[in-house]
C-alpha cells in the first residue's frame, strides 16, 4: 500500500511542493495557520491560485461535528426572487487532527480548495439557481471527492 502512495498524484504533489522529507514525520500539530497556507500554495499552486489564495485556520472542531475535517467558508444568500448568490470568505477551516498526517492534510486542503473554486467561479451559485441549494452542495462535494480519488491514483 505504501508503494502505491509513493507513486500517487498526491504523493508527487507533496514532493514537488518541497515536502518530500516531511512525508514520514508525523504529527504536524504545531504547524501555524500561515504554515498550512504556505503548504497549500506550494503543493497545489494552480488550485491555490484559482481559489484566490485563501487563509487557513486550525480549529479543534468545526461546527460541533467531529466528522468534519475542513470547511470552505462562504456567504450563501437568497434574495426575494429566490436567486442564490455565493461569495467566498477567503478562509478555510482545518480541523487540527487532520495535521496528524501530511497526506491527510494535503487531501483535506485540496478538497476544500476545490470548494472555494466552486464559490469563486460561480458554479456553486449556478447549481443552486438551476436546481437547489442541496443539489449545489452535493455537486460541489462530488467534484471535490472526485478530485481526491484522482489524486490518489
Amino acid at each position: 500500500m505504501h508503494k502505491m502512495q509513493e507513486s500517487s498524484r498526491l504523493e508527487k504533489a507533496i514532493r514537488t511542493g518541497g515536502y518530500g522529507n516531511e512525508l514520514d514525520k508525523d504529527p504536524y500539530l504545531n504547524w501555524s495557520n500561515e504554515k498550512i497556507k504556505e503548504f497549500a500554495s506550494k503543493v497545489f499552486p494552480e488550485l491555490f491560485k484559482d481559489a484566490n489564495s485563501p487563509d487557513f485556520e486550525k480549529q479543534l472542531m468545526i461546527g460541533n461535528d467531529p466528522n468534519i475535517a475542513g470547511r470552505a467558508c462562504k456567504e450563501f444568500t437568497v434574495d426575494a426572487s429566490g436567486k442564490y448568490t455565493v461569495r467566498s470568505l477567503g478562509k478555510i477551516l482545518i480541523r487540527s487532527n487532520v495535521l496528524n498526517s501530511i497526506r491527510q492534510l494535503a487531501t483535506t486542503v485540496g478538497h476544500e480548495l476545490n470548494h472555494v473554486v466552486d464559490h469563486i467561479s460561480g458554479d456553486y451559485a449556478n447549481w443552486a439557481n438551476h436546481n437547489s441549494a442541496g443539489v449545489a452542495h452535493s455537486l460541489s462535494e462530488t467534484k471535490a471527492t472526485n478530485w481526491e480519488i484522482y489524486m490518489r491514483q
